[in-house]
């Protein structure tokens, strides 16, 4: 199924992984990496519904996967729902791997939502010492300093996340960040 599935990722046809992990799936349904596949496969064909269902399932499966506590929690705090659960959800990742950049971006990000500003900038500080190639990071850290007030720390935080960007060529974040940079006066 891997192999198999690496074929229609390589063509970018997301839709063809998702056929094979549901195939996968259906043979095997508590494997745990298979469903944690497949919602990922969802999710690059922009089924995020699809991957979340999915990706609870893999939580339920086994409650301390801290990679599909995460993909929930931020899930969640993306749509702004949930939010105590994504907090819990969260706090599970974090404690379970506390040195991922990625967790505790999703943990500080949250915060920031909750208009806890003083956790959140505690949080994503360390996020950007941890994740340092991840642009969503310094996006969020911008986001902060801009909120609090601080347009020049706005703008450094910006400048690194629009430059790992276009590493990533990621044009949807390049124009967004532009944009940010613009309105922080840079």
């Amino acid at each position: 199924y891997q192999f198999l599935a690496a074929i229609f990722e390589q063509k970018k046809d997301y839709e063809g992984v998702v056929e094979v992990f549901k195939a996968a799936a259906s043979a095997m349904p508590e494997d745990e990496k298979i469903l944690f596949s497949l919602a990922v496969a969802h999710d690059k064909a922009g089924k995020q519904d699809e991957a979340l269902e999915t990706m609870k399932r893999v939580t339920v499966l086994n409650p301390k996967n801290a990679a599909a506590l995460n993909y929930v929690g931020y899930v969640y705090v993306e749509r702004g729902e949930n939010l105590d659960e994504a907090e819990t959800l969260l706090q599970d990742a974090a404690s379970i791997r506390p040195d991922d950049g990625y967790i505790i971006d999703s943990l500080g990000w949250l915060y920031f939502k909750k208009g806890d500003l003083t956790k959140a900038y505690e949080l994503l500080k360390q996020a950007a010492k941890l994740a340092t190639k991840e642009a969503a990071v310094f996006e969020h850290l911008g986001d902060l300093h801009k909120l609090r007030g601080y347009p020049a720390q706005a703008l450094t935080a910006y400048k690194k996340a629009l430059k790992l960007a276009r590493q990533k060529s990621d044009d949807e974040m390049v124009l967004r960040l532009t944009d940010k940079i613009h309105e922080v006066g840079g």
